[in-house]
C-alpha cells in the first residue's frame, strides 16, 4: 500500500507541474504584441528589422519608417526601398538613402506597417527601437540584396549535438532503498524539464488521481 500511495502522489506532483507550465505558456502567448523584435545592420545603408509577427506580403503594402541619428535629430535617413525576406516574412530589409556611421547609435520608429494577420503597430507604442553600427567591414547593399534570403542554413546535426544523457525518462519505480523525499525531489526536477503535455496525458493523470482517492477511501473504511 505504501508503494501505491507514493506512486499516486508522484502523479499528482507531475499533474500540477504540467498545468502550471501550460498556464504560463498560454499567458505569454496571449499578451504578446506586434512589435519590432530586433534590428540587424547588414550594410552601412541597409538594415534588417525582425518583427514578432509575419508581415503583410502585397505590392501595395504600406510601410513607413523614421530613422534618425540619436546624437543629431536633424540627421534623418529615408527608406528608399524595402524587401521581405523570401524565407522568413517576419524579417524586412530596409535600403537607406545614405550611409550610417560606425559606432553611432540610431533610432528606428515605425510610422505604419501591418502584419499578415491584420495587426497594426501604433506609432510610439511598441514601434521604436535603437541600434548601433559596429566597427566592422560590411558588404555593399548590392551584395546584401543579391544574397538576401539565401544565407546558408546551419547544419542540423551540428546544431543538435549534445552530450549523451544518463537518463532520458522519468523513473517512477519505487525501490525499498529510496526515501519519500528523494523520490519527490527527483520527480520535481525531471518534471520541470518535461515538454508541454497534450490533453491525453492530462486525462491519464486525472484517472490516476481518481484511483488514488478510491484507494484512500477504501483504506479509511477498513480502518
Amino acid at each position: 500500500m505504501k508503494k501505491f500511495f507514493t506512486l499516486m502522489s508522484i502523479f499528482t506532483l507531475l499533474f500540477s507541474t504540467t498545468l502550471s507550465s501550460y498556464a504560463a505558456t498560454t499567458s505569454v502567448e496571449q499578451t504578446a504584441e506586434f512589435a519590432i523584435k530586433s534590428i540587424n545592420v547588414l550594410s552601412l545603408n541597409a538594415i534588417e528589422l525582425t518583427f514578432t509577427e509575419a508581415l503583410e506580403d502585397s505590392e501595395d503594402a504600406v510601410r513607413e519608417f523614421k530613422i534618425v541619428n540619436k546624437s543629431d535629430s536633424l540627421d534623418i535617413f529615408n527608406v528608399v526601398d524595402s524587401m521581405l525576406n523570401p524565407k522568413d516574412n517576419t524579417k524586412l530589409l530596409l535600403a537607406l538613402d545614405k550611409d550610417t556611421q560606425k559606432t553611432k547609435e540610431y533610432e528606428v520608429t515605425v510610422i505604419a506597417i501591418k502584419s499578415a494577420s491584420g495587426n497594426n503597430i501604433e506609432s510610439g507604442i511598441d514601434s521604436t527601437e535603437a541600434f548601433v553600427v559596429s566597427e566592422t567591414e560590411y558588404p555593399t547593399i548590392e551584395e546584401v540584396i543579391n544574397n538576401y534570403g539565401n544565407e546558408p542554413l546551419v547544419e542540423l546535426n551540428a546544431a543538435m549535438e549534445v552530450s549523451e544523457p544518463t537518463n532520458t525518462s522519468t523513473n517512477l519505480a519505487w525501490t525499498e532503498t529510496s526515501t519519500w523525499e528523494e523520490s519527490l525531489d527527483t520527480v520535481a526536477t525531471e518534471a520541470n524539464a518535461l515538454p508541454a503535455t497534450g490533453p491525453e496525458h492530462i486525462i491519464i493523470l486525472l484517472l490516476s488521481i481518481l484511483l488514488w482517492l478510491g484507494a484512500f477511501m477504501l483504506k479509511s473504511k477498513k480502518s
